[in-house]
This record gives structure tokens, sequence and C-alpha cells, in this order.
């Protein structure tokens, strides 16, 4: 039976607040927008990105993408200003199929064209990730645990000259963090950033600051994101995201 329910949601994570914190690094799927939002039982989402001016709406009904998802939660396709992308092909899935996986379904290994990249773990946790091109490694991460501090340091070894950059975080009791510190090197010049994220008590990431600006994330009672919003430093509403979903 066909259940189609108008939910209001976030299309992810503001890019910046979603990607300053890559733990696990998780194998590259093809075209997945929105990873991070739930989608149990979810067949179609529809994404409202409303226009702002003065921290006010300024249009009607400003749907952007439409993304249609099979029983397990992978795109089919999605429609962005009108230009749709299918995603099940043969050519896409032979191209991101080649991920193994040790015994605890684990990534231990994904080669993309000339791409690979590796896991290493030691007992239960990740202790290293790389990524190599042309048998060339452009990328390594070393993880350190701490009580409730993960620190990894991210190193460029083609970039001789570049410092390995670093990410600090402190843990809740369910691994998740809640305060995150990326120390990243641009000539040899570090830039701090530094988040704050606040949970439910379902888990959900309900925002925070980043650096000086503050997201704040709503959940329906199903737990499903109902709606993004971004504050600049001044305090004026500059991103407002919803969305809609057709469920199976």
């Amino acid at each position: 039976m066909k259940i189609l329910s108008t939910i209001l949601t976030v299309l992810s994570s503001i890019y910046s607040f979603s990607q300053i914190w890559d733990y696990p690094p998780e194998p590259t799927k093809p075209y997945e927008p929105n990873t991070n939002i739930k989608r149990t039982n979810v067949k179609l989402i529809k994404t409202y990105n409303y226009t702002l001016q003065n921290g006010e709406r300024r249009n009607e009904n400003p749907i952007y993408c439409e993304q249609q998802l099979d029983y397990l939660g992978n795109t089919i396709y999605y429609t962005v200003d009108t230009t749709k992308v299918l995603v099940k092909n043969d050519s896409v899935l032979k191209l991101y199929s080649n991920i193994v996986y040790d015994s605890l379904s684990r990534p231990i290994k994904q080669i993309i064209g000339k791409q690979v990249k590796t896991w290493k773990y030691k007992g239960d946790k990740l202790v290293e990730y790389t990524i190599s091109i042309t048998d060339e490694l452009v990328e390594s991460r070393f993880y350190d645990y701490q009580d409730s501090v993960l620190k990894y340091s991210i190193c460029y070894p083609d970039i001789p000259s570049k410092s390995c950059d670093t990410v600090i975080a402190t843990l809740n009791q369910n691994h998740q963090p809640t305060y995150v510190k990326a120390v990243n090197y641009f000539n040899e010049m570090p830039l701090i950033t530094e988040m704050h994220i606040n949970y439910d008590e379902n888990g959900n990431n309900l925002g925070g600051k980043y650096s000086c600006e503050r997201i704040e994330i709503q959940y329906s009672k199903e737990n499903y994101r109902t709606r993004l919003k971004r504050y600049n430093c001044e305090g004026e509403l500059i991103v407002d995201i919803e969305y809609e979903y057709e469920f199976y």
C-alpha cells in the first residue's frame, strides 16, 4: 500500500558542517545525494530550497531536487533543476560495485578506475585509511583513540611541502562527536575550525555551531529530519530547506 506523507526534512547537513567530521570514511557510492537522511521505506524525496531575503522566504514551492529510491534505500534516479540523472545502469554499477568487505562487513578495499582506497583495522577500531591513484599514495590517515577523544591526522605524501592536517573530536557515550576541532594547512598557514554538535534522545543530529554560524535541524516523531535552518554570524537566517516524502 502506497502511503503519501508530506514531511519536512533537511536536504543534508550543510556541506562544510558535515564534511569536517568524516569518520569513518565510507566507500564511494554512485550518485547518492543526501545519504545522511533516514531512508527506511522511503520511495521518493523532494527537496525544497527556499530563497531568503533579510531572513524571510521569497519564493513559493521552490522544488530543487527529486530523488527516487528502491526498497533498499539506494538511489534509482534524481532530478536537479529539471535535469534527470539515472543511477541504476550497468556501467555505473560495474564501476562502483568493486568494494571488498571483511567478515564483519567492514570495507577493506575499493577500486574505482585508477583510484584505490584501503581500510586497516586493529580489533574493532579503524587505524589507517589510504587513497592511491595509479599506485601513488596521495592521502593517508592515522587514528589514535584515547577514552572519549579521537584524534586523526590526514597526510598528503604526494605533496611533500604540505603539513598533515589534524582532526580532534570529543565523543559522547554513543561515539558521536560533540566537539570537533580541525586544523588544516594552506601554504603552511593553519586554518582552525571548531564545531559543536547537539543530539536528541534518539541520537538525531540537532545541528549546533560551526565557527560563529549556527545550524538547526528538526525531526518528525518518526525520526525523519523535517527541516534545516542555517544562521550566519549575525544571527540572520541564510539557509532554509524542507523535504516531502513518499513511502513504500
